[in-house]
């Protein structure tokens, strides 16, 4: 029956369920060779388990689009819709595990937000919540769909750039710092810039999450303690 039910799916897309249900108890009827006298009430009993299978096949896959939804829901950040800390450990702690397995190297990008609170403090929260929309969005489509975009902070983001060579990985590390310390927006007639301190650190076989992690927000920090020149986000 199971497999009559996978048969008949795509026609179902298309039909009532009460036709759905006809078409295969007439396609049951006929397999099973019964002769063409079969009463109505046998009919009805077979019309009867075939809806019941069908009605429990579209209650399973509500239940587990239900749970996806929930999962996803746990692990991403609802102002950037990228990762939240939990997506991001989930994430390194995967694309670690896969190193080891298959020799597979990349790099791990601590980004942390110059002058963020000021944002917050001169334009408000809102303004604050569309720098850190906007600087999501451009990490996204300046990376690939297998790496790893998350929030994993109030103002701090991470990026897992995965199976990468070290010179391309260099490459494109220079090349989103570049772009994100290019950003600028208009926010209630200000223009606001965008500015942001970097850390890397690259990954290899025998990486663990902890150390990486370590390292790279380190980095992170050395290079924004040592910006040589304030940078100012807003002006009129």
């Amino acid at each position: 029956m199971t497999q009559l039910l996978k048969h008949h799916s795509d026609a179902r897309k298309n039909t009532s369920l009460e036709s759905y249900v006809e078409t295969v108890a007439d396609d049951l009827i006929r397999k099973m060779a019964i002769d063409k006298t079969v009463s109505n009430s046998y009919r009805r009993l077979l019309a009867n388990a075939i809806t019941m299978a069908a009605e429990n096949q579209k209650t399973a896959y509500k239940t587990s689009q239900e749970v996806k939804h929930l999962r996803h829901l746990s692990t991403t950040d609802e102002v950037t819709h990228a990762l939240n800390r939990r997506g991001f450990s989930i994430a390194l702690r995967q694309t670690l595990e896969r190193a080891r397995r298959h020799g597979e190297t990349g790099f791990l990008l601590i980004i942390d937000m110059d002058g963020f609170k000021q944002i917050n403090d001169n334009f408000g929260h809102l303004a604050g919540d569309k720098v850190l929309k906007t600087v999501a969005d451009c990490l996204k489509k300046q990376t690939r769909s297998l790496d790893n975009i998350a929030r994993i902070g109030g103002d701090e983001f991470a990026v897992i750039i995965t199976n990468i060579s070290t010179e391309l990985g260099m490459k494109k590390v220079r090349e989103l710092e570049k772009t994100i310390n290019s950003l600028t927006f208009i926010w209630e007639g200000h223009s606001i810039n965008i500015r942001a301190s970097f850390g890397h650190e690259a990954y290899g076989t025998h990486e663990e999450e902890d150390g990486l992690l370590a390292r790279a927000d380190s980095n992170m920090y050395a290079k924004k303690k040592h910006r040589q020149q304030a940078i100012s986000y807003a002006s009129d």
